[in-house]
């Protein structure tokens, strides 16, 4: 009799753990679905941006370490800094009037002119340092009513002797009509474009 109490109870509790496991189960998966909040496509989540053809706006920063490359146009509506050798293929246009800045001039416009006659080359004075710590500096100055746009400088020679090196320290404009070379241990000559 003990026995049969045993399996009437064991039974009974098969049956319980049966119920109870089936009942959390299908709380579970009544709890795990939720209808969508809107029919397709509305209350979707944003297309990614290697999808579609319609324009999208990111609202954080996208960084690449390999480089962007575009087949159509890219587009700064904001500020850009650009580090590194920039080309451009094709024709700079800006539209803001707030102007743009090469060789460290700043224009707002393009000066009258403009073609490559109009282009004049500038050597500066030639300079020697043969002194190891101090440096020099060869100038090249526009004609009047030209504008530096560019520059750099000639090379002549290592003047402190084969062991020491040459030093160029700087090569920048300087104002708006000059382009500057400071050197160590070197023969140069600045060279100024202008138009």
């Amino acid at each position: 009799m003990k026995k049969s109490i045993n399996k009437s109870i064991l039974d009974s509790l098969k049956v319980f753990a049966m119920a109870s496991i089936l009942s959390i189960s299908t709380m579970y998966a009544y709890a795990a679905w939720t209808n969508p909040p809107a029919s397709p496509p509305s209350g979707n989540t944003p297309t990614p941006l290697n999808v579609g053809a319609v324009d999208q706006t990111k609202a954080g920063s996208i960084r690449s370490t390999s480089g962007l490359i575009t087949d159509g146009g890219l587009w700064v509506t904001g500020g850009a800094l650009i580090g590194g050798n920039t080309g451009i293929g094709g024709e700079l246009t800006v539209t803001n009037g707030k102007g743009i800045t090469l060789g460290g001039v700043r224009r707002t416009t393009w000066p009258d002119g403009g073609g490559a006659t109009d282009v004049v080359t500038v050597q500066g004075n030639l300079v020697t340092n043969d002194n190891p710590g101090e440096v020099a500096a060869s100038t090249a100055t526009c004609p009047a009513g030209k504008q530096v746009v560019g520059g750099g400088y000639a090379f002549g020679g290592n003047a402190c002797g084969d062991s020491q090196r040459r030093f160029q320290r700087a090569s920048q404009p300087v104002g708006d009509t000059q382009w500057m070379v400071i050197v160590e241990c070197s023969t140069v000559r600045a060279i100024a474009r202008c138009i």
